[in-house]
């Protein structure tokens, strides 16, 4: 009997988070979050791996183009 393959969830994941960021429905608000929470599963990734490629995960990957994704920006907040 051959061992089961172990998913990668950090990868099935940031896909799934993905998919939600280009949800129609999602705010600019939401989108930037979905993001946000793949970036940092990127960096968990790479700390796993023990290797730092990139700072940004849209930095110089194809599979994480923003196909429909809105662009807009966070407001600057006053930090106190």
């Amino acid at each position: 009997m051959s061992k089961r393959k172990q998913p990668d969830y950090i990868t099935m994941r940031m896909d799934q988070l993905m998919e939600e960021r280009d949800n129609p429905n999602n705010n600019q608000y939401d989108s930037l979050w979905y993001n946000r929470l793949i970036q940092e599963l990127d960096w968990c990734q790479q700390a796993l791996g023990n290797s730092k490629q990139r700072n940004c995960f849209m930095e110089n990957s194809n599979r994480f183009s923003q196909q429909g994704a809105k662009t807009a920006r966070m407001p600057k907040a006053v930090l106190k």
